[in-house]
């Protein structure tokens, strides 16, 4: 079965000699988290860890999406922060008890009434993006299951990104370099003393004399010199060209993913051929 790092180079054509696997697999996380962090609870719990268990408050957490928060295996109510004074008043009608345990959330903690202890544990089961991502290895061949395809197809998007990068530093080198700007300079520069110069006879000239033959000599020569100053210069217009298809194709992939993402979002899920990713990607 196919690795998430080889279902990326499938899409984008690239090697390491542009992309590192290790950077590879970091656009997948980067993907992972772009698909978990989008999903509504609904369709990301199954992605869901249980969070250390606590003897006391709060939990931290790095995440806001909360699947349920447990005490003493009771399941917990969840209030505003507004109320934290009220679950914990034994005069207020919304005290907290054991029977009926309830939470809130102040920043990133999970704050727990009645207080956990050591006879009374808590914990929550959340999903985290980025230790979801964090996770995954260069062997993986599964990350979030169904959602694999668009998450794949942002890493390839992030990909075609990156060699588009090392195209464009080809383009800045061909131009900078001192056999194109040398060459293509000199080129330009007898054009234009062939066209117009004063030290030399140019076409000017002949054409004051009216001596059509010269002129047209003179404007032959000078047009061959600039092809060659064109020519010199072609090498820096391919990388270009190249660095503006591989970022339209990146383009491509990040409107993909983001029309897969809504559309799973819409429908509550994926199913038959779009769980694999739709345009070539599939799990192999």
């Amino acid at each position: 079965m196919a690795t998430l790092i080889s279902r990326v180079r499938a899409l984008t054509n690239s090697s390491t000699s542009y992309t590192s696997d290790v950077e590879v697999i970091e656009f997948i996380r980067q993907g992972v988290r772009y698909v978990l962090s989008a999903l509504p609870i609904g369709l990301a719990s199954p992605f869901a860890t249980d969070s250390s268990t606590v003897s006391t408050n709060p939990i931290y957490i790095d995440t806001t999406k909360i699947i349920s928060v447990t005490r003493s295996s009771i399941k917990c109510i969840q209030v505003p922060v507004n109320m934290a004074y009220d679950i914990g008043d034994s005069n207020s009608l919304h005290l907290a008890t054991a029977r009926y345990p309830a939470f809130y959330i102040d920043g990133n903690e999970i704050n727990i009434k009645p207080t956990p202890n050591s006879t009374a544990t808590a914990k929550a089961k959340i999903v985290d993006p980025t230790a979801k991502a964090a996770a995954l290895s260069a062997t993986d061949t599964f990350s979030i299951d169904q959602f694999d395809g668009i998450a794949i197809k942002y890493a390839a998007a992030m990909d075609l990104m990156n060699v588009s990068g090392y195209w464009s530093d080809i383009a800045l080198q061909n131009l900078n370099s001192t056999e194109v700007t040398t060459g293509a300079r000199d080129a330009l520069t007898n054009a234009k003393n062939l066209i117009d110069t004063k030290t030399l006879y140019d076409a000017e000239d002949f054409l004051a004399q009216e001596d059509a033959e010269m002129v047209n000599a003179a404007v032959q020569t000078a047009a061959q010199e600039v092809n060659r100053a064109l020519a010199e210069m072609r090498a820096s217009e391919g990388s270009a060209g190249h660095t503006q298809q591989l970022i339209a194709k990146a383009q491509e992939f990040f409107q993909e993913a983001d029309r897969e993402l809504l559309q799973v979002i819409n429908q509550g899920g994926l199913n038959g051929n779009e769980s694999a990713g739709n345009n070539g990607e599939s799990r192999q």
